[in-house]
């Protein structure tokens, strides 16, 4: 069962059925015609280069900062407070480097 809002005009079943695939069919055309042009003219997909800690490193880090500590810091509403708390285990972290 489907139901599709019809700006509240109640219509027959089959002309709803109908505009449906022959939007359908439209947006393939329209979905072709976006592939071509990329195809010809867009460039290329950004690449992302993954900033991920190391595993080894990140179980340091959890030895000397908790992560309940991290999450109430980070997910402390107020501004200065998370920033703060944020400074404070950042000066944790680089004392030990």
């Amino acid at each position: 069962m489907i139901m599709i809002e019809a700006g509240a005009n109640e219509i027959p079943e089959a002309t709803m059925i109908e505009a449906i695939y022959k939007a359908h069919e439209v947006n393939q055309t329209i979905i072709a015609f976006i592939d071509k042009i990329v195809a010809e003219v867009g460039k290329k997909k950004h690449e992302y280069t993954s900033c991920a800690v190391p595993a080894e490193m990140f179980e340091e880090m959890k030895k000397i900062v908790s992560p309940a500590e991290m999450e109430e810091a980070v997910f402390t509403d107020d501004k200065q407070t998370r920033e703060e708390n944020i400074r404070v285990i950042t000066d944790k972290l680089t004392e030990l480097r």
